[in-house]
């Protein structure tokens, strides 16, 4: 706060300055503004630097939470805010969230078995669908999201993910974004491809994790 305070402070001896025209007095204004520029500018530059840092350590702070997680199999969003762990050796996957990078974790665990199905879903049409035992119960994901679009192929996308249906009565959908933005991106940008391809390496993992599973449980049949 400070430092805009000087910053602001300099602006206006500069004004002072053009006001006093051609005089002994214009040099001192100059001299004032250029000197409380300078101070507030490193002041500036200081508190940005201390944020930045805070920022990163609060980083690497949530990604050692996460980490501490037992895994075989890891993902971390690029904020920092959530993660997606695979446990080979307990049969166990995660969602891991945080709303902020210094609030505390949130963490939901299934056992393989309560995976049901999985989708890779872009801009809620979507992409590609596992269900269990060949979806005897019918879909929870496909129906309205492939409606959303009717079936046109778009250019460019604004969020990318993996949905999951599980066995929770309370919450059966979930959901973790491998890539949303504000503004729609490019089919052909290679960093929507490489998201892509790190997703359907994902659902390709969750998939086998379905099917290796599926005789564990039998889906009851929607009756209508």
């Amino acid at each position: 706060m400070q430092s805009y305070f000087l910053i602001l402070l300099s602006a206006v001896y500069f004004v002072l300055a053009y006001a006093a025209g051609a005089s002994a007095g214009r040099t001192i204004y100059l001299l004032f503004a250029i000197g409380i520029f300078i101070w507030g500018f490193q002041g500036y530059s200081r508190q940005k630097l201390k944020s930045q840092k805070a920022i990163q350590e609060k980083k690497r702070n949530s990604e050692a939470a996460y980490k501490a997680i037992p895994h075989t199999h890891y993902i971390l969003t690029d904020d920092y805010l959530s993660a997606l762990l695979i446990n080979e050796e307990t049969n166990l996957l995660y969602i891991a969230s945080k709303e902020e990078l210094d609030e505390e974790m949130k963490l939901k665990q299934y056992s393989f078995n309560q995976i049901i199905e999985v989708a890779i879903v872009e801009d809620k049409r979507v992409l590609s669908h596992i269900t269990k035992n060949g979806g005897l119960s019918g879909s929870l994901l496909k129906g309205k999201e492939d409606k959303a679009k009717d079936g046109d192929e778009q250019d460019t996308v604004t969020q990318l993910s993996i949905k999951m249906v599980v066995d929770d009565f309370s919450k059966p959908v979930v959901e973790f974004v491998f890539m949303e933005n504000s503004k729609p991106m490019s089919k052909e940008n290679e960093d929507y491809k490489d998201v892509l391809k790190l997703c359907e390496q994902w659902h390709q993992m969750i998939s086998v994790i379905i099917k290796r599973h599926e005789k564990e449980r039998v889906l009851v049949r929607n009756w209508d």
